[in-house]
């Protein structure tokens, strides 16, 4: 499966959203994944996998996570594994606005068919579909190499949010109002 197969597939799973429903999407969108994934046969449910990852190790970032975490009003380990299945759902050109710049998610993360920026039911769909077609688990190969340790980038302190301005202006005028009063001042 080429990257470009991958992001087709991913494509093709939100040919039904509808930009008018908040909620809805995500399930529809999970469904027909789901119904894509059973389509492939077990290399290339591997191959998926494997790009699927490449692509949620790829946004671990510093400053990805520091965009979620002012959106969100904080953001757990695995809140930001949450996002970033999130990220990958909405395709190739969100994907790669948000990879270019963080400060893209001002916008993205509140187009109207959004809801929440959250889909963990996707994580490990094709690994689900896999061990039914198989009867086995999706080989670790398919996490390996490339999980990183820890996220990419230049960290940041959840104790001085502050310095979060400069580096993402417009997600902090974005989240300034939704945040406890004099926090993002």
């Amino acid at each position: 499966m080429t990257t470009e197969q991958f992001w087709t597939i991913i494509e093709s799973s939100r040919s039904q959203i509808d930009p008018n429903l908040l909620n809805g999407n995500k399930e529809r969108q999970a469904q027909l994944l789901e119904k894509l994934l059973r389509t492939l046969n077990p290399r290339e449910l591997e191959d998926y996998e494997r790009l699927f990852n490449e692509f949620f190790f790829k946004s671990y970032t510093w400053e990805i996570w520091a965009a979620v975490y002012l959106i969100e009003g904080g953001c757990s380990d695995d809140g930001f594994d949450y996002f970033r299945s999130w990220l990958i759902s909405m395709g190739e050109e969100v994907f790669e606005a948000v990879i270019s710049s963080a400060d893209n998610l001002a916008h993205f993360a509140y187009l109207p068919e959004v809801g929440a920026i959250s889909f963990p039911e996707i994580i490990s769909l094709a690994a689900l579909v896999y061990e039914e077609k198989t009867g086995n688990s999706i080989p670790e190969s398919c996490y390996e190499p490339g999980r990183p340790s820890e996220p990419s980038g230049t960290p940041w302190d959840e104790n001085n949010l502050s310095e979060l301005k400069p580096r993402l202006p417009k997600v902090w005028e974005r989240c300034r109002e939704s945040w406890p009063s004099g926090d993002l001042d």
